[in-house]
């Protein structure tokens, strides 16, 4: 869950939240699969280069940056069993050395080379939520984070519901990716449910997570 995280931290300026959330998932990767420690490394190396790109508005530079580290990204971009390889795909676009082979979603808000790369949005009845939004941490003590790309259109917030299907709060969805976090201090201690809704009551787009203090 954390990994959407750094991405939307990354893109929003928060770099020291960015940097701590990259250090929790370096250390994650001990207890991973071989395999998965190496598809972990690979993207810890693309959030890391996401932060050198990042605020940087002269093209040449950054394209100079990319370039350095084409050696790397290259045979992650020609690896179609990569679950990165459109990251790295994107990162080479940006100084034309790779072709993008998949429609990618890039909000309004990017405004430099540090990009969010996220699925083209579908049509909603096809997708499951974990395709679309993270909750983190999960259990959650004061404050939960939800890191999301919009499945769909319309006048959309994301809502906590407790366990009964009561609301306990909503905010309004105003990008089409993005990151809301909620206060949950207050919370008893319980299994909870986030949304995305266009009105009070949960819909299929839902997660659980839980409030333990």
């Amino acid at each position: 869950a954390v990994k959407p995280l750094i991405q939307i931290y990354i893109t929003r300026n928060q770099i020291s939240e960015a940097q701590q959330a990259i250090a929790e998932l370096s250390a994650m990767t001990a207890a991973m699969p071989p395999q998965e420690q190496e598809y972990t490394n690979d993207l810890t190396g693309m959030f890391d280069l996401g932060i050198q790109l990042h605020g940087i508005t002269d093209t040449t530079i950054a394209d100079s940056i990319i370039a350095s580290n084409a050696d790397w990204l290259m045979p992650i971009a020609g690896d179609d069993n990569h679950p990165y390889q459109i990251v790295a795909q994107v990162f080479l676009a940006q100084a034309d050395l790779h072709e993008v082979t998949m429609p990618v979603y890039l909000p309004d808000t990017m405004s430099n080379k540090a990009m969010w790369v996220a699925p083209e949005p579908a049509d909603a009845s096809s997708l499951n939520p974990s395709e679309f939004m993270e909750v983190y941490p999960n259990p959650a003590n004061d404050k939960l984070s939800v890191a999301y790309v919009l499945p769909e259109t319309g006048n959309l917030s994301l809502c906590i519901f407790n366990i009964k299907g009561e609301l306990i709060e909503c905010k309004p969805l105003t990008e089409p990716v993005g990151l809301i976090t909620f206060n949950t201090g207050t919370l008893r201690q319980g299994t909870y449910v986030v949304s995305l809704s266009a009105g009070n009551k949960p819909s299929k787009f839902a997660k659980q997570f839980v409030i333990a203090h």
